[in-house]
């Protein structure tokens, strides 16, 4: 008959470990990026979508902005088309005046086109909405990288999962959450 006790452990020391967002031990000289406290936020109103504009140089959130989406105009032009029909400008408001054969999309939902600022901060100049870009409106204050004027520009992925954390303990603020594999931080109410 075999014998039941308790397994035997064996505890190491906690290592610090340098950029898994938490602040640990003697890391404020050794590992800033674990150790950076990132600005917060009021809550925006907003009737559109909320997104933070991009990213300063210690990679925290630059402050949220509001992409409003446009339902009254002037003319057709300010009008943001859809994939699968043409919206006019009808007494004011755009709305979807003839259903036509899809286009494909541009985009997938959430994407954002990055641009990286001369000072070191990366913001968002466009968003995918609805598989079309739409333009933030946001523009780097000190400039872009380089010589030309040209902005460093790339998309990323922002509908999928990322691999940046787990749960909640992942992410390095007291206001952070995982969300999708990504640390987010929540402006306050």
């Amino acid at each position: 008959m075999k014998e039941c006790k308790a397994r035997e452990e064996i505890r190491t020391a906690n290592e610090e470990v340098c950029g898994n967002h938490i602040c640990e031990g003697n890391e404020t000289e050794s590992c800033k990026e674990d150790c950076v406290q990132c600005r917060t936020y009021d809550t925006v109103n907003c009737t559109g979508k909320v997104i933070f504009k991009g990213m300063d140089e210690n990679n925290c959130p630059l402050e949220p902005i509001c992409i409003e989406e446009t339902t009254t105009c002037a003319s057709s032009e300010e009008c943001s088309q859809p994939l699968c029909g043409k919206a006019e400008c009808i007494g004011g408001r755009c709305q979807v005046d003839s259903l036509e054969q899809c286009k494909e999309a541009e985009c997938n939902e959430g994407q954002e086109k990055i641009m990286k600022c001369g000072d070191g901060s990366e913001i968002v100049s466009e968003v995918c909405f609805n598989g079309v870009w739409k333009n933030t409106g946001v523009e780097c204050a000190g400039g872009t990288v380089g010589n030309e004027n040209v902005p460093v520009e790339r998309v990323i992925d922002g509908g999928g999962a990322g691999n940046e954390c787990v749960i909640k303990e992942d992410c390095g603020g007291a206001d952070d959450v995982c969300s999708n594999g990504r640390c987010v931080a929540i402006p306050k109410a």
